[in-house]
C-alpha cells in the first residue's frame, strides 16, 4: 500500500492495529474489564462502533461500559498547537 499510495507506514501500522483490535473485538466480544473497555475507548472506539462489531445496539454496551464505570472525558486541547497562547490552553 504504501509503495502505491505514499502513505506513510507509520499511519499504515496504525490502521493494521485498529483492524487487528475489531477482529479481535468480534471473536471475542467486549472486554468483561475496565482496563480493557478504557483501551478501547482510547483507542476512538464509539459505543456504536462496539455495538456494530459485537452485533448490539449502542445502548447495550453503554451499559455494560457504565457498569464497569467508564465514562467519557473531556481534555482541554490547545486549538492553535502552542503556536502562540491561546484562551483555550
Amino acid at each position: 500500500v504504501h509503495a502505491m499510495c505514499k502513505i506513510d507506514p507509520w499511519f499504515l501500522e496504525q490502521i493494521a492495529g485498529i483492524i487487528a483490535m475489531e477482529e479481535r473485538i468480534r471473536e471475542h466480544g467486549l472486554p468483561q474489564d475496565a482496563v480493557n473497555l478504557r483501551m478501547l475507548k482510547a483507542m476512538g472506539f464509539s459505543d456504536a462502533r462496539l455495538a456494530s462489531l459485537t452485533k448490539t445496539d449502542a445502548e447495550a454496551v453503554q451499559k455494560a461500559r457504565e457498569k464497569l464505570d467508564v465514562h467519557p472525558v473531556y481534555k482541554r486541547i490547545d486549538t492553535c498547537a502552542a503556536e502562540f497562547a491561546s484562551p483555550t490552553a
